[in-house]
């Protein structure tokens, strides 16, 4: 049994992709996962303000809301990240999310003292793929 985080990216309650995750949700529960559910839109939380922090010791030194998420995805084996399209890209707090994960590619720096799952960077490095030319 895997702990699977299941967020549920946008704005809107009970749209499309809150529909969407839940469909998800119960397929890994089906197959006996134990399951999380974040929405997000409930957690208030900045972007990443460039303070320099985790160049230091790749922690996130903005204290709020992103604290608990990052406690969530590190308990986590699997991520489950549903988000709608605006304009061309994710909503601004999934956005906000991926960038507070990426201060964990501070770990790769000489140094630097290990705190946070790498994990986070999968989230952040995936994000930045380049979009495939698939139908």
């Amino acid at each position: 049994m895997a702990e699977v985080l299941a967020i549920k990216g946008s704005p809107r309650a009970g749209g499309n992709t809150d529909a969407l995750v839940d469909e998800a949700v119960q397929g890994a529960f089906e197959m006996g996962h134990h399951v999380t559910t974040l929405a997000l839109r409930e957690h208030q939380f900045s972007g990443c303000v460039h303070c320099g922090g985790c160049t230091r010791d790749g922690v996130c030194h903005v204290k709020d809301a992103m604290q608990e998420v990052f406690g969530m995805l590190d308990r986590s084996e699997h991520v489950i990240l549903g988000a709608p399209m605006f304009f061309m890209d994710v909503p601004w707090k999934v956005k906000a999310m991926i960038d507070r994960c990426d201060s964990t590619a501070a770990l790769a720096r000489p140094g630097a003292t290990p705190k946070l799952s790498p994990r986070y960077s999968d989230l952040s490095r995936a994000a930045r793929m380049p979009p495939t030319n698939n139908p």
